[in-house]
């Protein structure tokens, strides 16, 4: 189920309001987070030999160093899931070889920082709201998660209703 921002749901008989809001404090996501390609600073020059270009701004230019990622990727086993090397196997019309995997692993993350870089996506906080309970956040999420939205507001919405269900447990407990 895709949500937007101002939609409400229902999770455990209580209806809840699900917000965004971008994050500018979470950084770049080839620092921010591991199992990314090598990306340079900000340089006014062109790409040399293994280099994809980024991002451009002004004249400058961030490098994705794919002849270094490839190096990582093949340290660090990067791969893709069965069904998409089905799909890679169609359009190479062969079984791809684990080069061919890495391959297109370090495509698809320099496409992903591309996204990033172009504003195609960000990270945001992922708020949820619910009269009587008090709200719940959680930062750092990327925007073009779909239904990982969607499972991190009913994960919020279960830590909104924690206390409620607490309380109503040591009221039984009680005799209350």
């Amino acid at each position: 189920m895709q949500i937007q921002d101002g939609d409400t749901f229902e999770h455990k008989g209580v209806t809840f309001t699900f917000q965004t809001e971008r994050d500018d404090g979470h950084g770049e996501p080839w620092k921010e987070s591991d199992g990314h390609g090598v990306v340079s600073g900000w340089d006014f020059r062109d790409a040399i030999r293994g280099e994809w270009v980024l991002a451009r701004d002004r004249g400058y230019k961030r490098f994705y160093n794919w002849f270094e990622t490839m190096a990582i990727a093949k340290r660090d086993g990067w791969g893709l899931h069965d069904d998409e090397i089905a799909k890679l196997a169609v359009k190479l019309k062969r079984t791809p070889t684990k080069r061919d995997i890495r391959k297109e692993a370090v495509r698809r993350d320099f496409n992903f920082l591309r996204g990033w870089c172009s504003d195609e996506w960000n990270y945001v906080g992922v708020t949820v709201s619910a009269r009587g309970v008090e709200d719940q956040s959680l930062w750092g999420i990327e925007s073009n998660a779909g239904d990982y939205l969607m499972e991190v507001a009913r994960d919020l919405a279960d830590e909104a209703l924690h206390p409620l269900g607490a309380v109503k447990d040591e009221a039984m407990a009680m005799g209350d």
